[in-house]
């Protein structure tokens, strides 16, 4: 229940951060783009700190190691990213045209904090610390579906609660049949790289 509150915490800490910093930054149009970055990373700090203050916690970091399967495990989680977009990407445009489909490098402050930063703090907070610890007393099941459902809600996007559901959930499983978190982050990183990478324009008019 605590590390419930500290993700409450977490969420409104980075909201708070957010608008002090976009008032604070309204004369530097440059400065917009480091917002998400700077936010995330003092609240995922913060909250972290705080939360290894309890001894109980700590000993969960030990899922931060290398799973028992290796390189097979990291292929599955790759493969796992890879599904999840094509997935989304077919759900997204089945009534709709493609006209035209292109690759963008991630070159701005918005496209680093998407895809390194929120994957990391994410997975640390809601796999690495959350499942782990409701692991404990509960079923992988209900622990999955109890921490989707948490993380789908502090997202703050309510029109996207079933897409965050479905892929925290999958996370989620991936997280405890790998035995580490590192193949969560990896899949987590490369299914943000492909939505922030790969630009595709439709044609719905049809």
């Amino acid at each position: 229940m605590a590390l419930i509150v500290y993700l409450i915490g977490f969420v409104l800490l980075n909201v708070l951060i957010s608008i002090t910093m976009q008032k604070i930054s309204q004369k530097y149009d440059k400065a917009e783009g480091y917002i998400g970055i700077c936010s995330y990373s003092i609240s995922f700090c913060v909250i972290f700190i705080l939360i290894m203050r309890h001894e109980e916690y700590k000993e969960l970091i030990v899922y931060f190691g290398w799973g028992t399967h290796g390189i097979y495990d990291l292929a599955l989680a790759l493969s796992i990213a890879i599904l999840i977009y094509v997935f989304r990407m077919t759900f997204l445009i089945k009534n709709a045209k493609i006209i035209k489909i292109y690759f963008q490098i991630a070159a701005k402050a918005e496209d680093f904090y998407k895809i390194i930063i929120a994957p990391i703090c994410e997975e640390i907070l809601y796999r690495n610390l959350l499942l782990a610890d409701m692991l404990k007393s509960h079923n992988l099941l209900f622990s999955a579906f109890a921490v989707s459902f948490i993380f789908s809600i502090s997202h703050l996007h309510y029109e996207k609660f079933v897409y965050f559901f479905v892929c925290s959930f999958i996370f989620s499983y991936l997280f405890y049949f790998s035995g580490s978190v590192l193949y969560s982050i990896f899949s987590h990183i490369l299914y943000n790289l492909l939505c922030c990478a790969i630009v595709v324009q439709t044609d719905s008019n049809e």
